[in-house]
């Protein structure tokens, strides 16, 4: 059985049993299910949002800052929100400069804050465990002279956990990570919600244009969630992130524009771009790379757009929609524990 926790107990202990004994017996005789079962107990004793991975609102926290609170995303493998925090200033007409600290950079750094605490603009101050002494010079600039600094500004900072970060900044800012969430389902949300305008389903009007968006962000979320399982997932861990996504979603629009409607897709191109420069570029390992073209070749050919085309389980296919809140709605009937099937594993690769 592919999921032997759901199984009814004999002799009578199916209806003795209240569901959080039945929890306890699952962890004492088949604990590799225990976390399954531990994750369902949750959300049957609390709520199904409890159950839901968090998709990081870059908006909502901007709206909660102000010009001398900064936001700290502390950064790990794939987690880096610089797009976001750009794509965020874009949508918004706000100017955002950064810059990656380092040695020298702090003079640079320095220049930029002070045109923006005066132009209420946006600083992005990236890497800051590498100029840790810089951070404490502009903590004293947040907290003596705020009126010199314009209401407008905002100071953005990524950096990676360090014991020697200033902890007055830390007490000052607001703090987030941006790593990606767990699962398909809030892997695709969060995926969605970083389109811009130019990218979005309503943006070309090509008939082929929103299977193949959605088909890249379902090949986007599953190469990111391959990584928790370890060796089994990937040899090598790679750091897949939004540019990846963005860049594949372009060279997919440049084609569509420039080919002719009436012609079939030329998949040896489109599967040359992403399994050797888009995604492909990052791969090392051979096995890894042969993974990468199995998953590019049968989720982008001809059959793709069949209305009865599934992504390796009957709950994953391609929806047929046109409204990116039409596209919400649909993932939110996604599953929020994901079975190794999909991802082309053992049921019980999660165990």
């Amino acid at each position: 059985k592919d999921e032997p926790e759901r199984i009814d107990l004999p002799d009578g202990w199916e209806l003795q049993l209240d569901k959080f004994r039945r929890l306890l017996l699952i962890r004492s005789i088949t604990p590799a299910r225990f976390v399954k079962s531990a994750y369902d107990y949750v959300i049957n004793a609390l709520g199904p949002k409890y159950g839901e991975g968090v998709v990081l609102d870059m908006e909502k926290m901007w709206e909660e800052s102000d010009k001398c609170s900064p936001m700290i995303c502390f950064i790990s493998m794939g987690s880096d929100p610089s797009l976001q925090i750009e794509i965020l200033a874009k949508n918004r007409a706000i100017d955002c400069r950064a810059i990656s600290m380092g040695q020298g950079q702090e003079i640079h750094a320095r220049r930029l804050l002070t045109q923006a605490y005066t132009n209420g603009t946006w600083v992005l101050l990236q890497n800051c465990h590498l100029s840790l002494e810089f951070c404490e010079e502009f903590l004293l600039q947040l907290t003596e002279n705020t009126d010199r600094i314009h209401p407008n500004f905002r100071l953005w900072i990524t950096t990676e956990v360090n014991p020697k970060f200033p902890i007055g900044l830390l007490q000052l800012s607001i703090k987030y990570t941006a790593e990606p969430p767990q699962g398909i389902r809030a892997g695709l949300r969060r995926t969605f919600n970083g389109l811009t305008k130019e990218q979005q389903l309503e943006s070309n009007p090509h008939d082929k244009w929103r299977p193949l968006l959605y088909t890249v962000a379902f090949l986007h979320t599953i190469v990111q969630e391959r990584r928790k399982f370890g060796p089994l997932g990937w040899n090598i861990p790679y750091e897949y992130n939004q540019s990846d996504f963005n860049a594949t979603i372009q060279f997919i629009q440049n084609y569509l524009d420039e080919s002719d409607i009436s012609k079939p897709i030329q998949w040896k191109t489109v599967h040359y771009m992403i399994s050797e420069v888009q995604y492909g570029g990052r791969v090392t390992d051979d096995f890894d790379k042969r993974l990468l073209k199995t998953y590019v070749k049968s989720w982008f050919c001809d059959e793709m757009f069949d209305a009865n085309f599934q992504f390796e389980e009957k709950m994953y296919h391609i929806p047929k929609i046109t409204r990116m809140d039409d596209i919400f709605d649909y993932i939110d009937t996604m599953p929020n524990y994901d079975s190794g099937k999909v991802f082309g594993l053992s049921p019980l690769a999660n165990d």
